[in-house]
């Protein structure tokens, strides 16, 4: 991973033929993304002339200094209630009880590095939401000494007619 300091901030963005807002994400001009890494390039080299190959960017990172990604994120919308999104702030799916998602579908674009330190970060803050199995308080408000995981939680339920268990 690189350890560059970069920042990008999301952004709402009106859809011009369907109507409505969408996410999309914006680079800090302070701190931009690099699109050329040089030990990603070294690496990239190295291995082009040992298999006789060649080391290539991306399009839109050579021709419009965009940067990139293999990691397909988005699809679970945070939202405040479900006419808007899949989740709510704390990973809870709206209509179903105790079915949480914590991975990068709920990133709603690209954050121009490797995700997993941010979908890492984003699990964290759903699993402190999640009720202790023998207290039922939110994790958040358990004392440090307490085990962090629950070996007895509950199956998943849905609306009727839609359970997990």
């Amino acid at each position: 991973m690189q350890t560059v300091d970069s920042a990008l901030r999301f952004a709402p963005r009106r859809r011009r033929l369907r109507g409505g807002v969408r996410i999309t994400t914006e680079q800090d001009a302070a701190h931009p993304n690099p699109t050329f890494i040089p030990a990603a390039n070294h690496a990239a080299q190295w291995l082009a002339d040992r298999i006789g190959g060649i080391a290539q960017s991306g399009i839109p990172e050579a021709l419009f200094n965009v940067p990139g990604t293999a990691h397909i994120l988005g699809g679970a919308v945070i939202a405040t209630d479900p006419t808007h999104g899949v989740i709510d702030a704390h990973g809870q799916v709206f209509g179903y009880q105790n079915l949480l998602i914590t991975d990068g579908s709920a990133l709603p674009a690209n954050p121009g590095v490797n995700p997993s330190l941010t979908i890492t970060a984003l699990a964290e803050h759903t699993i402190v939401h999640v009720p202790h199995a023998h207290t039922r308080e939110p994790r958040m408000a358990m004392k440090q000494t307490e085990a962090p995981v629950s070996p007895g939680f509950s199956g998943l339920t849905g609306p009727p007619g839609r359970d997990f268990a």
